[in-house]
């Protein structure tokens, strides 16, 4: 997969729409060529980028992709040079600024070009790791259609991320343009979408709950032609709370995709989880899925090639996805991620049942449950809490419904009041204790 052979003849045609104006898909090849004239050695070779904002980045990944080098991908707080050398990398690019930092002189003799590109997971489960695509498994989930060429597409997720790859892997295969937030506030972002007709957006359920909170009125979802959310679980209040804001015409898609497994299976019918009839037959994208004790499993069809330094293990192509479910009726419901289940005295706690117990609260803008360390029981849930009201009222009312629809073991025992909920990079919920 050639990025730059693919992208539109039209080299006035806009690409990215940010603070600094319109970048065009003639400006981007011009640029990704410049660069690969200078890069023909690195064919081959590892290499990784420090990744910038996508102005920066994207020409870069671009000429990197057109001289076949093995591209690993690094966040802008990364030790590049460090990562570089972990990973055998004979150098690394700047993104920011365009210099190139030389480790080690690349071999003398020609080399096949590489289909590789390794980027890090988001660390839900621990420690991020690396996990290598190939380029086709990376595009094929891209679904290209003439009327593409015509949408614009938010850009929430960070570009060396699998969702914000996948998303600018979206725009560049069907010519269409990203719109880049320089901020991650939600009524700005509300304003951005609304100012550039964003017609398809993707986020977390998070970051969609923000903007429902945030957003500041509904002209943000004038345009929008799509809605998706990934990356966590989407629970009823949340897909009932979009379409509300948007109405019938908009289509609202959960997504089920990771780093390792790739896209999986889409859910569209505005309901929780997924139908069990996917358990019975390969999805619309040909992946299979089982529930085995309660946990999720996947046989991808564009899964990764293998985790870098780090064995990954699987049953005849099949692997857990981390995911504990529960089956209900024809419905299988997320419980939650198994490494943000809450031991409290030997019992299971699962925050996202605690939040969406406590979500329709009055005055319960956001909301966040975590462990708080606790001598006695390891830990107790802890919850932090957005609101627009009289925080004593809100904690007596955020008791008083605990008390009536949680288990004793369940319920918050330590309740704070933030202005702002801590998250993740990705713009998943953190589910670590408050710094406080």
């Amino acid at each position: 997969m050639n990025l730059l052979q693919q992208l539109p003849a039209a080299d006035l045609d806009p690409f990215l729409h940010d603070t600094q104006g319109v970048l065009t898909y003639g400006v981007l090849k011009t640029e990704a060529r410049r660069l690969a004239a200078s890069w023909k050695h690195w064919c081959g070779q590892r290499i990784a980028l420090r990744c910038a904002e996508p102005r920066l980045m994207l020409p870069t990944l671009v000429a990197l992709n057109h001289v076949g080098a093995w591209v690993f991908l690094l966040s802008p707080q990364a030790n590049a040079e460090k990562q570089a050398q972990t990973h055998a990398c004979i150098a690394w690019v700047d993104g920011a600024s365009g210099q190139v930092h030389d480790l080690v002189k690349p071999t003398l003799d020609p080399q096949p070009a590489s289909t590789y590109l390794t980027f890090f997971t988001s660390g839900s489960t621990g420690v991020p790791k690396a996990v290598t695509h190939t380029w086709q498994s990376m595009t094929g989930p891209v679904r290209q259609q003439p009327a593409f060429k015509q949408t614009r597409w938010l850009m929430s997720y960070p570009g060396w991320l699998y969702a914000g790859l996948q998303v600018i892997s979206q725009v560049l295969l069907n010519g269409a343009q990203l719109v880049v937030p320089a901020r991650s506030e939600p009524h700005l972002i509300a304003r951005l979408m609304a100012q550039k007709a964003v017609t398809h957006a993707s986020g977390t359920p998070t970051f969609w709950r923000r903007l429902l909170a945030f957003g500041q009125g509904g002209d943000w979802g004038q345009s929008v032609e799509q809605i998706t959310l990934g990356g966590e679980a989407a629970d009823q209040s949340v897909l009932d709370g979009l379409r509300e804001q948007v109405g019938p015409q908009t289509r609202i898609t959960h997504i089920f995709a990771t780093s390792e497994h790739g896209r999986c299976f889409t859910v569209h019918d505005g309901l929780a989880g997924f139908p069990t009839h996917y358990l019975d037959q390969p999805t619309a994208d040909g992946v299979e899925l089982a529930v085995r004790k309660d946990r999720l499993w996947i046989r991808a069809v564009h899964g990764m090639v293998r985790y870098e330094g780090v064995e990954a293990p699987t049953e005849a192509g099949w692997r857990a996805t981390g995911d504990l479910v529960d089956i209900q009726q024809n419905r299988v419901l997320f419980l939650g991620r198994e490494g943000d289940l809450l031991n409290v005295g030997g019992h299971k706690v699962w925050p996202e049942r605690v939040e969406s117990a406590l979500r329709g609260v009055e005055g319960v803008v956001e909301l966040r449950v975590f462990g708080h360390p606790s001598k006695l029981t390891g830990v107790v849930p802890a919850v932090e809490v957005v609101t627009d009201g009289e925080a004593a009222e809100v904690e007596q009312r955020l008791r008083k419904r605990a008390h009536g629809q949680l288990e004793p073991f369940e319920r918050p025992r330590l309740v704070q009041f933030v202005e702002q909920l801590t998250t993740k990079e990705s713009g998943k919920m953190s589910r670590t204790p408050s710094c406080e």
